[in-house]
């Protein structure tokens, strides 16, 4: 009877594995910059990277409304004029989201932005890198997101920190 049960029980484990592994290939296959955005990302006729205040309990009475981006407020943003920078920025930006396989927090605490204009359209990623997820907004309607690690981080605090913004790090 023993023997049976152990059987069992190392069936069910082996299918939670196999299970597992099956949910996070396919998150990893679905975790990807859409074709639309990613264009806009690579050829924007302006690009610009945020700092932004990650807390909503801001009193929005006081704040007016272009210092708000999404809902959050704006410590500060810079336009990426500069073709090696924005390159910089994208090449980050891609990694942190290939390395992403499937994990997410509960929370959504963004503290950066990436504002692409490409012809007729505008496109916001709100990125919380503390939760690994990234917000998509096309001319102010929220679309579809996607994942992202915090390997971008550092390279985007540091182009706003170069730039004298303010940004606002996470404790550990």
């Amino acid at each position: 009877m023993s023997r049976k049960l152990v059987i069992v029980g190392l069936v069910l484990v082996g299918l939670g594995v196999a299970v597992a592994i099956g949910v996070n290939s396919f998150a990893a296959e679905r975790n990807k910059i859409p074709d639309e955005l990613r264009a806009a990302l690579l050829k924007p006729d302006v690009f610009e990277l945020y700092s932004l205040n990650p807390s909503r309990r801001i009193d929005k009475e006081k704040i007016k409304e272009e210092d708000l981006l999404h809902g959050y407020e704006i410590y500060g943003k810079l336009p990426v004029k500069d073709a090696d920078t924005q390159k910089k920025l994208v090449t980050a930006f891609q990694k942190g989201v290939d390395a992403n396989k499937g994990e997410v927090a509960a929370c959504f605490n963004p503290r950066h932005a990436i504002r692409v204009k490409r012809i007729d359209k505008v496109y916001d990623f709100v990125i919380c890198f503390q939760c690994s997820s990234v917000n998509v907004y096309v001319d102010g309607k929220q679309t579809k997101g996607f994942l992202i690690t915090d390997l971008p981080a550092d390279t985007f605090n540091k182009i706003l920190t170069d730039a004298k913004i303010k940004i606002d790090v996470p404790e550990k």
